[in-house]
């Protein structure tokens, strides 16, 4: 007796990219230390259950064929595999390499999300989650940045009276992505600038771009009727 494994259904994969559950895992990233503080242990179980979530919900959402969804998932793989796999192996080549699959992943996801984003016709809740989702990944990617040229080059950025985690390379790229600018952490060398620079500017042409261009399909939406 054989088995048949499920079809790929191509058609029903591009209607059921809902990313809500990707903003919310994202947005549970992004505000974990809020439930570490308040719920100790658990809290870094809670956020392994949200960057798995951002893994596998970010390859199904984002990916419209066969070939994209099995280019994501190996990438995903790797970088939960290491990412998991840092808790129990504290190495500097596992950090690295956790890193470094990390960015590679978040960029695939981004790219992806954009093409959706720029050839959706129809301007809809959906879309609006999956651009807040794409302002969100700048700012990820943009952390896994600094937290890699702080590994090759170390002291690259400066915390006041303080190391800076993993999390405090995040909480930089956004404030520096929203170009807030607290100052509590600023780049100390020449290659740190230039990441500050790129966030900044990714963020301002995210903004005035990809969301002009959403604004006109809307526009032209409603005047259709």
């Amino acid at each position: 007796m054989s088995i048949k494994l499920p079809r790929y259904d191509e058609q029903h994969h591009q209607r059921t990219n809902n990313f809500l559950w990707l903003f919310l895992a994202l947005f549970g990233i992004l505000i974990f230390p809020t439930f570490g503080f308040l719920l100790g242990h658990l809290g870094m179980h809670l956020f392994d259950i949200c960057y798995t979530l951002v893994i596998f919900s970010g390859i199904y959402i984002v990916t419209d064929s066969k070939k994209n969804l099995l280019i994501g998932l190996v990438l995903g793989v790797i970088a939960l595999t290491f990412f998991l796999g840092k808790h129990a192996i504290a190495a500097k080549a596992t950090d690295t390499v956790q890193i470094f699959t990390s960015l590679f992943y978040f960029i695939f996801i981004g790219y992806h999300l954009v093409r959706i984003l720029i050839k959706s016709k129809k301007i809809s809740l959906n879309v609006l989650y999956g651009a807040m989702v794409g302002y969100m990944l700048i700012g990820i990617i943009g952390g896994q940045l600094c937290s890699m040229l702080d590994i090759y080059l170390p002291n690259s950025f400066n915390a006041v009276g303080k190391e800076i985690s993993p999390y405090g390379y995040i909480y930089f790229s956004f404030v520096t992505l929203t170009t807030l600018g607290y100052g509590d952490i600023t780049p100390h060398n020449e290659p740190a600038r230039a990441i500050a620079i790129l966030i900044s500017i990714a963020g301002q042409i995210y903004l005035t771009t990809l969301i002009a261009i959403l604004i006109g399909k809307y526009l032209s939406q409603e005047n259709n009727g």
